[in-house]
């Protein structure tokens, strides 16, 4: 699969609607993209303190991209802008960009391209711009499965004996050995307490006829 690299630079926004009352806004921003072949994962920008309506970051982040999705226009660039607040964040607005519109604009540049949107509010309307730069890189062959880590090892799992240990995980103990048939294992110490058994039962039967005759001499009255 063809993949190419993509990084945003959240520059700055200004005349954003104030969403706090009392104090200035502290803003980020949560950047992602999304599309039917592409993981929604989500990034973020520092907070600009005390920014109140015009936040400057000057922060990038960076994506892979599939070329083709990009092209067929299935991906979507996601900005959203929050206001950082004590009792809980609250959104502020959102610019949404297809990642065609931007590699179309690009064309073979390997420069930044320098782009500014309208904030649209949570409720339809435009209030405020976005300043972001991009970069494409070059288009490169990814392995299968590229960009997902490997799973991860299923509950209760152990590496084989003999094998050294990964970091964070303890030696594996060796597995229990099945008993063995016949008169080995169970059988062997089955056998063996039968016969040590039969052998206290003899000498138990043997003490008894000993004491009885004991007792014998004594009732008739032989005294040596």
């Amino acid at each position: 699969m063809e993949c190419r690299p993509l990084d945003i630079t959240l520059i700055s926004a200004t005349d954003l609607k104030d969403v706090n009352f009392l104090s200035k806004m502290d803003v980020y921003a949560v950047v992602s993209i999304s599309g039917d072949s592409f993981s929604k994962s989500k990034q973020k920008t520092h907070v600009d303190k005390d920014s109140g309506p015009n936040p400057r970051w000057n922060y990038t982040i960076k994506f892979t991209v599939p070329d083709a999705a990009a092209k067929q226009n299935q991906l979507t660039l996601k900005i959203k802008l929050v206001s950082d607040r004590s009792f809980g964040d609250k959104e502020i607005g959102e610019v949404h960009v297809p990642i065609k519109e931007l590699l179309d604009n690009y064309g073979d540049e390997k420069s930044e391209n320098l782009v500014t949107y309208n904030v649209r509010l949570p409720s339809g309307k435009s209030k405020g711009t976005l300043s972001f730069s991009y970069k494409f890189g070059e288009k490169f062959t990814a392995p299968q499965g590229y960009g997902y880590p490997p799973p991860a090892a299923a509950p209760g799992y152990a590496y084989p004996q003999y094998q050294a240990a990964q970091p964070g995980y303890g030696y594996a103990m060796p597995p229990p050995q099945k008993p063995k048939k016949g008169f080995g294992g169970m059988g062997l110490g089955l056998g063996a307490g039968l016969l040590g058994g039969l052998l206290i039962g003899d000498m138990v039967s043997d003490v008894g006829e000993m004491a009885a005759y004991d007792a014998g001499f004594d009732d008739a009255g032989f005294d040596f």
